[in-house]
C-alpha cells in the first residue's frame, strides 16, 4: 500500500474514532441534563468506509494520470532541454 492508500485508511480510523468520541460526548451532555436518548448520534458503516476508500483511491488514480497523460505526449528531448 502506497502513501495515498495509507492516508486514506488512516483517515477512515480517525472518523471513525471522531464518531465514537462525538457520540459518547453528546450522550454524557445529554445524561447530565437528564434527557434520554437511545442509539447514536454519528454511525460509520461497512458499506460507507468502502465507499470512502474507493473514492480515495479514484481521485488517487485520477490525479495519476492527468500528469502522465501530458508527459506522454511531450518529446524526450524537448522535455529534457526545457527541465
Amino acid at each position: 500500500m502506497h502513501g495515498w492508500g495509507l492516508v486514506s485508511v488512516a483517515g477512515t480510523i480517525v472518523a471513525w474514532l471522531q464518531a465514537l468520541g462525538l457520540d459518547r460526548l453528546i450522550l454524557g451532555v445529554l445524561r447530565s441534563q437528564e434527557v434520554t436518548v437511545r442509539g447514536a448520534f454519528f454511525a460509520i458503516t461497512g458499506w460507507l468506509v468502502l465507499l470512502a476508500l474507493a473514492f480515495a483511491t479514484l481521485v488517487g488514480v485520477l490525479s495519476g494520470l492527468y500528469p502522465a497523460d501530458r508527459a506522454a505526449l511531450l518529446d524526450p528531448m524537448g522535455a529534457l532541454r526545457h527541465e
